[in-house]
């Protein structure tokens, strides 16, 4: 066989195997990593209609089963001296209250990504427990979600499989003011969304039965960035120090491989 046929042949194995997921968490725009989630979302700002899809996932090393709950906690960090209006998402009385609302696990057109609670995401309790402004400086916000079923849904999951564990949509109404009601300022800026945590908890301990801090596919694949992220401070640990950048494969990556 030629270098040409090997090179060929290798290729080939790379993108056509499926991928084996490390153990770990993901925190991807509009799909789940496994479904081609993206790393940033851009927005013109220019709309109050539309909704933006935050997914959750996570991978198990080893098979674990009985998982009643599903909780994760999110930082959040902008490019501004305190965060903006439009990051006050949820809390009453503020900016943009009821921006932000959690929803079933997957999308309808998840494919590499399962509900984690076995297609029982639209029985599921799924909530925000927590918005904190403020968390962790003044141009920060932490968030706490979780999901559970009911006890004759318990959840037996596998080792390698990527789960979602919860979507979150963040919608625009006020990004534009009209007449009386005035617009949330700081639509524009850059932040930086940080998946901390992830924890699986059973029907019968308080303690959790697995947690999860660790990026399953790459040190970045759990953060996504809002216009870029760039700019904004670091979170405690060093997460989101500036914008993450996005890599894209290519042929001379892939042939820089096998030299």
């Amino acid at each position: 066989m030629t270098a040409r046929r090997t090179l060929s042949a290798l290729l080939f194995s790379v993108l056509f195997v499926p991928c084996a997921h490390a153990a770990g968490i993901s925190l991807r725009w509009d799909n789940c990593f496994g479904d081609a989630g993206a790393i940033n979302k851009n927005f013109a700002c220019n709309t109050n209609n539309g909704v933006n899809i935050l997914a959750e996932s996570f991978v198990l090393a080893a098979a674990v089963n009985n998982i009643a709950i599903v909780d994760s906690d999110i930082e959040i960090t902008t490019a501004s001296a305190t965060l903006p209006a439009w990051w006050e998402l949820f809390n009453a009385g503020t900016c943009r209250e009821n921006s932000l609302a959690a929803a079933s696990p997957v999308s309808a057109q998840a494919v590499a990504c399962l509900d984690w609670a076995g297609g029982q995401g639209g029985t599921a309790s799924v909530n925000i427990a927590s918005y904190t402004i403020g968390a962790f400086g003044p141009s920060t916000a932490s968030l706490r979600t979780y999901a559970a079923v009911l006890s004759s849904n318990l959840a037996n999951l596998s080792a390698g499989q990527e789960y979602g564990a919860i979507t979150l949509r963040i919608n625009h109404t006020k990004t534009l003011g009209f007449g009386i009601v005035p617009a949330c300022a700081g639509c524009s800026t850059p932040a930086c969304i940080y998946l901390r945590r992830v924890r699986l908890f059973d029907n019968v301990s308080p303690t959790p039965v697995v947690t999860l801090t660790a990026a399953a596919n790459g040190t970045d694949s759990n953060t996504a960035t809002w216009q870029g992220g760039t700019g904004v401070p670091a979170l405690p640990g060093g997460a989101c120090s500036g914008a993450v950048p996005v890599r894209n494969s290519t042929w001379g990556s892939v042939k820089a491989l096998y030299r």
